[in-house]
Parts: structure tokens; sequence; C-alpha cells
């Protein structure tokens, strides 16, 4: 008989996440060559950073079936499946609800603090998938990123994880361009098909939305409905 460890795929998602959100923050050098070179890029091939003025696109209501969520630092807002439970940094403050995620991950309450306060915000399927997995996205800030992270950036820290880099892509939202790289990670019970979203939030940051899922396909639907209800 299967388990199904919702509370062990959030606390590993919630690594992931804020891992990824950190960009190439580890190394401040590389930093500052990485966000000049960015910006250089950006302005050699006409691609908009957060300060350009670039034409945007409406965003979509949620679909039938699908919740608005919102983070409360970055004040992104976007669609999840209706039937998502949604965790935020107020829950930190709740020692009940803390209780339990250390309870069923078999963590200790002070780590899933420590791997939940990077996050801003994390929704998660109540119900497993057919491989037993809890699908999810968090929402995690990113520091030191002045422009839309080029694909070798975003590569580059999937590797770090230990993912492997899929593919990079650009998208038009109602909050400008977002940069998306896919990749799968091997995780217990088998490998995991995500995408990492950088965007560019309403108070002049940026963002990493992740979506994790078993399925590529159904991950490339919930990165879809995402991006074109961002805002």
């Amino acid at each position: 008989m299967k388990t199904f460890h919702r509370a062990t795929a959030l606390v590993a998602t919630a690594l992931l996440a804020t891992s990824l959100a950190a960009c190439s923050h580890s190394n401040p050098s590389n930093d500052k060559e990485s966000a000049s070179a960015q910006a250089t890029d950006s302005a050699s091939t006409g691609k908009a950073t957060q300060g350009d003025q670039q034409t945007t696109v409406a965003a979509q209501p949620a679909p039938d079936g699908y919740q608005t969520v919102t983070a409360p630092t970055t004040n992104l807002s976007f669609a999840v499946p209706g039937d998502w439970e949604v965790l935020t940094g107020d829950d930190l403050k709740d020692d009940q609800k803390i209780e339990e995620i250390a309870n069923r991950s078999g963590s200790d309450p002070d780590q899933i603090r420590q791997l939940l306060s990077g996050l801003e915000l994390q929704a998660t399927a109540t119900q497993p998938d057919d491989n037993n997995f809890a699908e999810n996205t968090n929402v995690a800030p990113v520091q030191g990123v002045t422009a839309l992270p080029t694909e070798d950036v975003m590569a580059q820290q999937i590797k770090l994880q230990g993912g492997t880099p899929g593919e990079y892509s650009t998208s038009q939202t109602s909050l400008g361009e977002v940069a998306i790289q896919t990749y799968t990670i091997s995780a217990q019970g088998g490998e995991r098909q995500g995408a990492v979203i950088a965007a560019p939030t309403k108070n002049g940051g940026w963002a990493a939305i992740t979506v994790t899922t078993t399925d590529a396909s159904r991950t490339q639907e919930l990165t879809d409905t995402i991006t074109s209800t961002l805002s």
C-alpha cells in the first residue's frame, strides 16, 4: 500500500524553490557579471528589462475550477486549481499547522519553519496524482536580479540543485516579459517534472514561481495557466 506524503512533497519543493530563487546570488562577483551581461544582451537584442516600456497582455480571469491566489509581499496573483491548499508566510505563526506538517513529514518544526521562511506562498494539491505525488507551486522573492534571466543563468541553478534543464522560453504577461525554464529532477518516489518562472513584480523586484508535478504536459498546463492569469 502506498502512502501519500503530502508534507514531504511540501518540504522538498520548498527547498528547491528557495534555492532556485537565489539565482546566481551564491557568488557576488558572478552576480554582477551576470546582471551586466543580461543588461547588455537586453540592449543589443531589444529584449525589455523590467524598467523598459513594453507592450503587455491583459491577464485572463481564473478558468473554471481554479482559484486566484496572491503572494502577500510581491503581490503576485495567479490561478491554481480550486481544491489546492494555500500556505503563506502567515502560516509560520500558526504553531498547530507547523506541528501537523512536521509530524507528517517526520521533520522538526523548526526545520519546517526555516524551509518555509524563504517562501511567500505555496499552493499544494490535497490529493495525490497517479504517481502518489502532490502537485504544487511556490512563490519566492529573488534577490540580485535586475533583468530578465538568461537561459544560461536559469539552467545553471537547475544543475546546482541536481536537476536537468529542459526548455527555456519567454512569455508576455500583464506584468511584462517572464522567463520560463523547465527541468526534471529525481526525488524520493520518482522523477519530478518542473518549471520555474522568473517574473517581474509590481514593487520593482523579481520573484521565482516554481511548478512541480510528475507529468511534463501537466506542468506545462499549470505553467500556461499561471502566466496567462499572472497580475
